[in-house]
C-alpha cells in the first residue's frame, strides 16, 4: 500500500499563523557569535516567552505533519537549520520518528522544498552506554551538535523523549570526549547551538515542573508547542483559587478545537460500548486512595484495603479473578501491566477471562458489521477507491499477548479462535452469493482465514512502547 499525503486548509493555516507569529531575525545584532557555524542564526527576543508560539491542534488533525512542514519553513526563510522536538514518550518518539523518515514524506516534502532534506538524530535508551571503559558520546547527538551552516539543504533535527532528556546521561559532564571543542555535557552542547525547540503534548512538559526545566537547559531561542492540551496553571488560594490554561501570549497564535475539528469532518465521533454485567458487579466499585512504591491503598465507601507488592487482589475482594498482584516500584503497576493512579476505578469482573473474550467478541462484531459496509457499497465507477476496514484494541497486558519465549498468550491464543470462529459464520454465509462484489468479499474472507492460519500471519499485529 503507498500512502500519498495532501496538504489540508487546517494545516496550511496553522502554517500561516506560526509564519504571523514569528518574531522574525535579528540582523542587526552585535553579538560577536551571531556567524557561529555550529548554531541557528539568532532571533529576535530569543530566550523570551514573548517570543514563544503556541499551536492548539486536536488529536488526529496532523500536528507531526505541521511541525514537520515548520522545519523546512524556517530553514527556507531564515536559515534556521536545527532544531530539537521533545515528546513525552518513546511510543510517541517512535511514531514521529516513523513519519518523518518514511519515504512518503520525504516525496511529499521535496515537492515544496527541493534538494532539502531532513537528517533525524534519534536519541535513546542505551546509546550513552561506556565502551571499552570511555564514556562517549552517542553518534547521533555529535553529528547533531556538530554539523555546520556550510550544509545548505540541510536541517538536522534531534528528537529526544522526556524520560531521556532529564536522564542523567543527558546533564552529566564527565564524558571522555568533547564536543564543539570544549563541550564535555551533552545539554550544554545542545544549548551551545541555539535550537529552536518543538514541544509534542505540552500539558506533559508545565511550567515550572522539571521537564520543563530540561527544555530550558537547552536554552531554546524559541520554543513551539504543538498539543490539542496545555498546562494549567493556578493562583490565589480558597474562595480566590483561579485555574487557566497556560498560553505563550495568553493565547495559542493558532486554535483548531475540538468542536472546531469535528464541525470540519477532520475528527469523527466515537461510540463507547461496554459488555452487560450484572448491576451489582459494576457498582461494586474500588477507588485507588494511594499508590506508592510499596504499598496500594483501595477504598470502597468507608473501608480502605492496604496491599503490599506481591500481595493479591483476590484477597480484597474474589471478584478479581486470577493471579492479579500489585507490582508496585517506579511503575505502580499491577502484575497484568495496568498501570495505577490515584482516584482510578477498578471493577472486580472486568479483570475476568470471561469479561475479556465478550470484550474480543463484541469488537469483532462491530469490525465486522463496518467491514461488510465497506467492502459491499456501492461506487461510482470502476476507479472507486477500496476500503481496508481497520480496528485498534487497547489491551491491559503485554504478557497476555505475547506470552513466554516467543509463545502466544492467552489473549492472542483467544483472538484468533473467536476471529476464526467469525470468519468461518461469514465465509458460509458467502459462500454461495452471487452477486459480483458480495464474491470478492468471500474470497477476501478466505484469504484472511488462510493468513490468520498460516506460519506468518498478517492480519493482527501488536505494538507496544517497551519496543
Amino acid at each position: 500500500m503507498k500512502i500519498k499525503l495532501e496538504t489540508l486548509q487546517h494545516q496550511t493555516d496553522a502554517l500561516t499563523a506560526i509564519d504571523k507569529s514569528f518574531p522574525g531575525m535579528d540582523t542587526m545584532s552585535n553579538d560577536p557569535n551571531a556567524n557561529y557555524i555550529y548554531a541557528n542564526p539568532l532571533i529576535k527576543y530569543r530566550y523570551n516567552d514573548k517570543a514563544n508560539i503556541d499551536i492548539k491542534m486536536e488529536t488526529g488533525t496532523g500536528k507531526t505533519y505541521v511541525y514537520t512542514r515548520m522545519m523546512y519553513e524556517l530553514h527556507q526563510k531564515y536559515g534556521l537549520f536545527k532544531f530539537v522536538i521533545a515528546v513525552p514518550s518513546p511510543s510517541i518518539k517512535e511514531g514521529t520518528r516513523s513519519f518523518i523518515t518514511s519515504d512518503y514524506a520525504k516525496q511529499h516534502f521535496g515537492e515544496f522544498y527541493e534538494n532539502t532534506r531532513v537528517q533525524l538524530n534519534v536519541i535513546n535508551a542505551g546509546d550513552f552506554s561506556a565502551r571499552s571503559g570511555r564514556r562517549n558520546f552517542p553518534a547521533q547527538l555529535s553529528e547533531f551538535v556538530e554539523a555546520t551552516r556550510q550544509n545548505t539543504n540541510q536541517i538536522e533535527v534531534l528528537l529526544v523523549n522526556q524520560g531521556m532528556l532529564h536522564s542523567k546521561s543527558m546533564h552529566r559532564d564527565d564524558y571522555d570526549q568533547t564536543l564543539l571543542g570544549g563541550e564535555t555535557s551533552p545539554i550544554k552542547a545542545i544549548a551551545a547551538t541555539r535550537p529552536v525547540v518543538i514541544i509534542d503534548e505540552p500539558q506533559r512538559f508545565p511550567r515550572g515542573k522539571k521537564f520543563y526545566e530540561d527544555i530550558k537547559a537547552m536554552k531554546p531561542q524559541l520554543i513551539v508547542r504543538f498539543g490539542a492540551t496545555f498546562p494549567e496553571t493556578t493562583s490565589g488560594r480558597g474562595k480566590n483559587k483561579v485555574t487557566k490554561i497556560d498560553y505563550y501570549r495568553g493565547e495559542p497564535q493558532f486554535n483548531l478545537d475540538a468542536v472546531d475539528s469535528f464541525n470540519q469532518g477532520l475528527v469523527k465521533g466515537i461510540d463507547i460500548d461496554y459488555p452487560d454485567m450484572p448491576e451489582e458487579q459494576a457498582s461494586n466499585l474500588y477507588k485507588v486512595k494511594q499508590v506508592k512504591a510499596k504499598e496500594l491503598i483501595l477504598s470502597q465507601g468507608k473501608k480502605e484495603y492496604s496491599l503490599g507488592v506481591g500481595e493479591n487482589l483476590a484477597d480484597v475482594d474474589p471478584g478479581f479473578q486470577g493471579d492479579i498482584t500489585y507490582a508496585g516500584g517506579t511503575d505502580r503497576e499491577l502484575s497484568n501491566g495496568l498501570a495505577l493512579a490515584k482516584d482510578m476505578k477498578l471493577i472486580p469482573g472486568t479483570f475476568a477471562e470471561s469479561y475479556q473474550k465478550e470484550i474480543i467478541s463484541q469488537a469483532l462484531d462491530c469490525h465486522f458489521k463496518a467491514e461488510e459496509e465497506n467492502f459491499l457499497r456501492p461506487n461510482s465507477g470502476n476507479n472507486a477507491p477500496k476500503i481496508k476496514t481497520l480496528s485498534l484494541f487497547f489491551i491491559d497486558s503485554i504478557s497476555s499477548f505475547r506470552g513466554e519465549n516467543s509463545s502466544k498468550g492467552w489473549l492472542a491464543k483467544e483472538f484468533e479462535r473467536l476471529l476464526t470462529e467469525k470468519l468461518n459464520r461469514l465465509i458460509g454465509r458467502y459462500e454461495m452469493a452471487i452477486d459480483d462484489r458480495e464474491k470478492d468479499y468471500c474470497s477476501f474472507l478466505q484469504a484472511t482465514l488462510r493468513s490468520l492460519q498460516s506460519e506468518h500471519q498478517d492480519v493482527y499485529a501488536g505494538y507496544f512502547s517497551e519496543d
